[in-house]
């Protein structure tokens, strides 16, 4: 694995129940780069995600993260060597307040990870103002950026995100990718996102996944323009 590359996985198989869901799935994450998991729905970018962060075990293949082997490890495993995760369901706690959500995600309660809620609090504002308030209040967009602030709260290496822009107006779309350029100065992440104009705006690298494998990748700017490629896999056109 090259020396800037923090995630390959290579030639991973998944099967749930008995569906084989990714088949021989290829792809390296470059540190300090937003890597794009695009392809229509049920492609495997969902199923890609799990199966890195042990949800979904892959049957063969190799997942190796920071230079150590993961494929097989449980998912709280995966997340104490420094892998944050926030699915598409956003996954926060509707009945406890924005400060308690944030609290239990803390794996540690020292220094940096208090200075790190504190940078996360500034990224996104909102959270600070409904601090003391439950997660059933917030909207749409403030629950997922509740979402992905639990996930920074601690020290991750990568962040796996999936459709943060699932359902938002375009308005709230557009406060998140202004988010997300923000967060991208400092972190390493996974996007997966429907939305093209958001996966365009925040990524800089892509992979296009269809039937479980990878069939198209390079750069986000270069994808921009390429009809062809839209049209054939992303069905845009």
């Amino acid at each position: 694995m090259k020396d800037d590359t923090i995630l390959r996985l290579k030639e991973v198989h998944t099967h749930v129940n008995h569906h084989h869901i990714l088949q021989g799935m290829n792809f390296e994450v470059i540190s300090g780069r937003v890597t794009t998991l695009l392809g229509r729905n049920g492609a495997g970018k969902t199923s890609t995600l799990r199966t890195i962060m042990g949800v979904y075990k892959a049957n063969s293949g190799e997942i190796e993260f920071d230079g150590e082997q993961i494929r097989g490890a449980e998912s709280f495993e995966v997340a104490r060597k420094g892998v944050g995760y926030v699915p598409e369901s956003q996954a926060i706690f509707y009945h406890l307040t924005v400060e308690e959500n944030m609290t239990l995600a803390m794996l540690k309660n020292d220094d940096s990870t208090k200075a790190r809620c504190e940078k996360t609090l500034a990224l996104f504002p909102d959270l600070k103002k409904y601090w003391r308030s439950k997660g059933g209040v917030l909207s749409g967009g403030q629950r997922q950026m509740l979402a992905i602030a639990r996930a920074m709260v601690n020290d991750n290496k990568l962040l796996l995100i999936d459709e943060p822009s699932k359902g938002l107006a375009p308005i709230l779309t557009e406060a998140l990718i202004e988010s997300f350029n923000e967060l991208k100065k400092t972190e390493t992440i996974i996007l997966v996102e429907q939305n093209f104009h958001m996966a365009t705006s925040c990524g800089d690298d892509y992979y296009i996944i269809d039937d479980g494998r990878v069939v198209h990748s390079g750069q986000i700017e270069d994808l921009k323009h390429n009809e062809k490629l839209k049209k054939n896999f992303l069905g845009i056109g």
